[in-house]
C-alpha cells in the first residue's frame, strides 16, 4: 500500500469516529463545491421545468407611460380590458406595461430604449411628443392609422414637420381629460399617445390607440 492510500485509510478510519454532527460539518466543507453545483443544477431543472409547464405569457404589446404614475391597483385596467374584449387569451398573452417618472435619467433611459426598439406604443405630455417626433423617434401616423379616425379627431392630432422631407405629418393624439389612463390612475389629465418608430408592433400599437379613444368616446 502506497502513502496516499494509507492516508485514504486513515481518513477513513477518522471520520467513522466522528459524531453525527461534525460527519455532516466535514462533508458539506469537503464537498462544497460540488454540493453548491449541485444546488444549482437542481435549482436550473427546477425553474426549466416551471417554465414549460408555466410559461410566462407572451407580450403582444411594450406600452411605457411616461410621466405617469402608478396606481393603486394595475392589475384590472384598460390594456388588460383590450385584450380581453379583442378575445385574447390573458392568461398565455399580455401587454407590458412600464409607468416611468419624468427624472433626467429616466429621459435618457426612455431615448436608448426608442432606439433599441423596445418600445411600441408611448404616452406622455407634449414636450415628450414634441422631443421624438423632432428627432424621429416616432411613426407617422397618418402612414399607419386609417384616415377615417383621423378627420374624426383631427382637433386632437399633433404635427410636426419631418427633418428629412420638410413635409407634415401626425405624430400623436391627444386622449380627453377623462380618459382610461386617467380613470386608471396614471395620468391627472389630457395625455398624448404615440407610436415609437422602431416598434416591434405598430399594427397593435395602432389597435390600442383605436381602442383608447373608442373607450373616451363612449
Amino acid at each position: 500500500m502506497n502513502m496516499q492510500d494509507a492516508d485514504t485509510e486513515r481518513s477513513k478510519e477518522v471520520f467513522h469516529t466522528l459524531p453525527l454532527g461534525k460527519k455532516i460539518r466535514y462533508i458539506i466543507e469537503y464537498y462544497k463545491i460540488i454540493l453548491i453545483l449541485i444546488a444549482a443544477g437542481i435549482g436550473i431543472l427546477i425553474y426549466v421545468i416551471v417554465q414549460i409547464r408555466n410559461p410566462d405569457p407572451e407580450s403582444l404589446l411594450s406600452v411605457v407611460l411616461a410621466e405617469a404614475a402608478t396606481p393603486p391597483d394595475s392589475e384590472e385596467n384598460v390594456f388588460s380590458r383590450f385584450l380581453e374584449e379583442s378575445g385574447y387569451d390573458t392568461e398565455e398573452e399580455t401587454i407590458t406595461v412600464e409607468v416611468m417618472d419624468d427624472s433626467y435619467y429616466t429621459s435618457q433611459l426612455l431615448v436608448m430604449r426608442l432606439m433599441n426598439g423596445e418600445i411600441d406604443l408611448l404616452a406622455g405630455e407634449e414636450a415628450t411628443m414634441e422631443k421624438f417626433a423632432e428627432g424621429e423617434g416616432l411613426i407617422e401616423l397618418d402612414e399607419v392609422l386609417p384616415e377615417e379616425l383621423l378627420e374624426e379627431y383631427e382637433d386632437r392630432l399633433y404635427y410636426a414637420v419631418n427633418a428629412n422631407t420638410g413635409e407634415e405629418h401626425v405624430y400623436a393624439i391627444l386622449l380627453p381629460e377623462d380618459s382610461a389612463l386617467v380613470e386608471d390612475g396614471y395620468y391627472a389629465g389630457e395625455i398624448y399617445v404615440a407610436i415609437a418608430y422602431s416598434a416591434e408592433h405598430p399594427e397593435m400599437a395602432g389597435d390600442m390607440i383605436e381602442y383608447l379613444l373608442e373607450a373616451d368616446a363612449q
